[in-house]
């Protein structure tokens, strides 16, 4: 069951498999799987099972890791690891490629802000009552785009993103 995606012999042509392994070529498309060499500094943070964000064309599908082999690769000291996607509506392709983002540690109903807010590893600022306050805060988890924040903001408060370098406690700020 699936789609050919490649005919190697026509009709009526004389076929040799000396010089053409197969007459055609059937792929399935309703799952995929993704192929990834993983070094072995970062090995030992990917598991069988564990979620993997799928980025093309500005969509994201959410797949799985189906292997991690036991045994680098001898050539360039990687590790193979396969991951299996749900291709719903055939929307990703053979050999296409994509950007994949392993998802080693997570943290639910967690807040976050944008990593841009951050005047230094433990300091922000917020907005109260048209001041700017300084803030001491206690991080967590933390990607190229957001920070969590454990302790010293609540859901809610307003916190400088843009214009906070240079600021002071106590400035009077105007929200735009």
């Amino acid at each position: 069951d699936g789609m050919i995606t490649a005919v190697n012999q026509k009709e009526n042509e004389i076929f040799n498999s000396m010089m053409n392994s197969a007459l055609i070529r059937l792929m399935n498309l309703d799952e995929i799987k993704a192929k990834i060499q993983v070094s072995d500094k970062d090995i030992t943070k990917i598991a069988i099972n564990q979620k993997v964000v799928l980025s093309l064309d500005n969509e994201q599908i959410f797949g799985k890791v189906s292997f991690v082999s036991p045994e680098a690769d001898r050539m360039s000291g990687t590790f193979p690891v396969e991951i299996s996607f749900q291709n719903r509506d055939n929307f990703l392709k053979h050999n296409q490629f994509a950007r994949l983002k392993v998802i080693t540690k997570f943290a639910e109903n967690a807040l976050s802000i944008p990593q841009k807010a951050m005047i230094d590893e433990t300091t922000i600022f917020v907005v109260n009552d048209g001041v700017a306050e300084l803030r001491t805060v206690q991080t967590g988890l933390e990607n190229e785009a957001e920070i969590q924040i454990a302790s010293g903001v609540n859901a809610g408060e307003k916190v400088i993103i843009i214009g906070n370098i240079g600021l002071s406690n106590g400035s009077k700020v105007k929200i735009k």
